[in-house]
């Protein structure tokens, strides 16, 4: 089904967001199965950017980022432009429960254990405003409450990229001069163990004492290839390669992992960028169950198109072992000679677990008639002179909470991010 035919079957839904003034739209696709939405809440992080999120078992949230602003601190070297690590926590009702701002750097990973405390891995660390302490990196330990229970920084050179709590240890991939090496540790920081020299680490992904790694393209005899994951007992750092049969020569993307098995997202191989074109469930031992060509296809971004064409631009995995999800965005393409700004807008795709496709939710933040400053969230730093105002909303991130909602991250324009509580029912 073409884009123009799926706009005139979208059926929005308006959930007003009062103390905003902003109305969100949910766009259900008329032909095929319907899908209802309801957005329960939405918290703004203004001038900020969010890098990843982690969901606690009673559904509280972390989300780690850097700021945005390109205000210049009169006190940064000449031609240095600061951006500053964040911390937030956010209640199960959307309530901003504490809020931690750095003076330098970024926070790029975290992860949550059983009891709701956060671990996170942050970057480009300085220890005061005047940029007089050396960089660093630091894995950090927060109680409920936001409070430092402990850290571990890592000398410039070395730094923690990812973060997963596997049963009772925290596993980290370290980025170090030799190359990377995961490394475990107790819940109260000591060491426990640290694997081998890795040429390549994907994002982790835990399930019970189990930490999966990748999964990456590795190459056997060129032009043949194969995509890997690795399982890792985080007790004691055995590790065990699970090929994952993706059926045809395709770039491994995005996954996530539960105790229900394994979901990835792919792309002919030679694309390692853009949306996914394909969705593939395995089981825990990489055997595949299904695989199904994303709805509708990806296509080709850099087409030049004659109309204004809707055309999904980034998509990633999520499940919560009930159903499968592509989540991501759509991009309003039109013809060079005229563009005006860069739109976009939500994309929620859900699958059963037996691959049959349920529906797709398009949604974007709109102005409403009472507060029409929403606007300027698509104002584009000062610094990005060259860069057309982006109208509109996407994802870049999910996970599925304990309650069966989905909680997603995102970006409105250029300025600000959200995350929101969505329940879909259909």
């Amino acid at each position: 089904m073409g884009a123009r035919a799926m706009d005139r079957g979208l059926q929005p839904l308006a959930v007003v967001h009062a103390r905003l003034g902003l109305v969100l739209v949910l766009g259900v696709a008329a032909c095929g199965p319907s899908l209802s939405a309801d957005a329960q809440w939405v918290q703004w992080l203004s001038y900020r950017m969010v890098s990843d999120q982690a969901v606690s078992p009673d559904g509280e949230t972390v989300v780690v980022g850097h700021t945005t602003s390109d205000e210049r601190a009169s006190f940064a070297p000449y031609g240095q432009y600061t951006s500053r690590p964040f911390i937030a926590r956010i209640g199960a009702d959307g309530t901003l429960l504490h809020d931690w701002i750095g003076f330098h750097g970024r926070a790029h990973a975290a992860a949550i254990d059983e009891d709701g405390r956060a671990y996170v891995a942050l970057a480009g660390l300085r220890d005061d405003q005047y940029w007089s302490s050396p960089e660093h990196c630091e894995l950090r330990a927060l109680d409920r409450d936001g409070q430092e229970r402990w850290s571990l920084p890592w000398a410039e050179g070395e730094c923690p990229i990812d973060v997963a709590v596997a049963g009772d240890a925290i596993v980290v991939s370290v980025y170090e001069d030799q190359g990377r090496r995961l490394r475990a540790f107790d819940l109260d920081g000591r060491p426990r163990w640290q694997g081998s020299l890795l040429d390549d680490v994907g994002r982790l992904a835990a399930v019970g004492d189990t930490v999966f790694m990748g999964p990456v393209l590795a190459f056997v005899d060129p032009p043949e290839s194969k995509a890997v994951a690795w399982r890792v007992d985080a007790r004691d750092g055995a590790t065990e390669e699970v090929p994952l049969d993706l059926e045809g020569p395709r770039f491994p993307g995005w996954f996530v992992a539960t105790a229900h098995g394994l979901l990835l997202s792919s792309v002919e191989t030679g694309y390692s960028y853009g949306a996914p074109e394909y969705l593939t469930s395995f089981d825990l031992d990489g055997r595949r169950r299904w695989d199904r060509q994303v709805v509708p296809p990806s296509g080709d971004l850099y087409l030049e198109v004659e109309q204004p064409t809707w055309e999904a631009s980034w998509g990633l995995p999520v499940a919560d072992g009930d159903a499968a999800w592509v989540v991501g965005a759509e991009s309003l393409f039109v013809p060079y000679e005229s563009r005006t700004t860069d739109r976009a807008r939500m994309m929620l795709q859900r699958w059963s677990a037996e691959g049959e496709h349920e529906g797709t939710v398009r949604q974007a933040f709109e102005d409403s008639d009472s507060e029409p400053a929403t606007t300027a969230r698509g104002e584009c730093p000062s610094s990005d002179v060259d860069q057309l105002p982006i109208l509109g909303s996407w994802a870049t991130g999910a996970v599925a909470r304990p309650d069966g909602t989905l909680l997603v991250v995102g970006r409105q324009g250029c300025r600000d991010s959200f995350v929101m509580s969505l329940e879909v029912e259909g």
